[in-house]
C-alpha cells in the first residue's frame, strides 16, 4: 500500500496589527496610561469589593436575626414547659396522695398490703 501524501503546503502569514504587535501596542498603551487612571482603576476596584463585603455581611447578619428569633422562641417553649414541671412537682411533693396516683400510674408501683393481680385474656 502506498501513503498518502498532503499535496498543499501552509504558509503562516502575519496579519498587520495582530499577533505579536497587538501584545506589544497593549502593553504600550498601559505604559502610556496617567496615574490619575490607575488610581481610578484602585478605587473602583476597592468600591466593588467593599460593595460585595457588604451585601455578604448583610446576608449573613440576617440570617443570624433569624436564627436568634427561633432560638428566642424555643427558649421561651423550654421555660414554660420547665414552669409548668416545677408546678407539679411541687404539687407532688405538698400532697401525698398526688405522688402516690403518679407513682402507681407511670411507675406502675404498688401500694403495701395490696396484692397484684395478673389478668390474662
Amino acid at each position: 500500500m502506498r501513503r498518502a501524501v498532503n499535496s498543499y503546503a501552509v504558509r503562516a502569514q502575519t496579519i498587520p496589527g495582530y499577533g505579536s504587535d497587538l501584545l506589544e501596542r497593549a502593553w504600550a498603551g498601559l505604559a502610556a496610561m496617567p496615574n490619575y487612571g490607575w488610581l481610578a482603576l484602585i478605587i473602583l476596584t476597592f468600591a466593588a469589593l467593599s460593595v460585595t463585603t457588604m451585601i455578604r455581611a448583610r446576608g449573613a447578619e440576617s440570617q443570624a436575626q433569624a436564627r436568634k428569633a427561633e432560638v428566642a422562641l424555643e427558649l421561651e417553649v423550654t421555660k414554660s414547659k420547665n414552669l409548668s414541671i416545677r408546678t407539679r412537682t411541687e404539687k407532688m411533693k405538698g400532697n401525698g396522695q398526688v405522688g402516690e396516683a403518679v407513682a402507681r400510674e407511670r411507675l406502675r408501683l404498688v401500694g403495701r398490703n395490696e396484692a397484684v393481680v395478673r389478668v390474662s385474656d
